[in-house]
């Protein structure tokens, strides 16, 4: 009697073990499937701003070679002081260029 109350109760941890382990499988797949989107999620936000930074720097390279072309010459101004201004058309599509860039950016 002893014996088959022990195998009983053995039986019965063997099974509340089992149903452990199947709930711990259970939890870990769902959590491997929540890490992998989350993963997912960061590597699609770093790529967005990896796009992002390098259209500032395509910009950037844009306006600094519309910067150089430019031609600056200096002027005194009325009250003594001195003035640049640009003597050549590139300063014009340069400053058209910075008006479309920053109309594009608060679209």
């Amino acid at each position: 009697a002893r014996e088959e109350v022990f195998e009983r109760e053995q039986a019965l941890r063997v099974s509340e073990l089992d149903t452990a382990l199947e709930q711990q499988k259970l939890l870990t797949a769902e959590l491997s499937k929540k890490l992998a989107e989350i993963t997912s999620l960061k590597l699609r936000d770093a790529k967005r701003q990896m796009e992002r930074i390098e259209h500032l720097r395509n910009d950037f390279a844009m306006l600094k070679h519309g910067l150089d072309m430019v031609q600056w010459e200096q002027a005194r101004t009325e009250d003594g002081g001195l003035q640049l201004f640009a003597t050549n058309e590139d300063f014009l599509e340069l400053k058209q260029a910075v008006a479309d860039l920053a109309a594009a950016k608060e679209e």
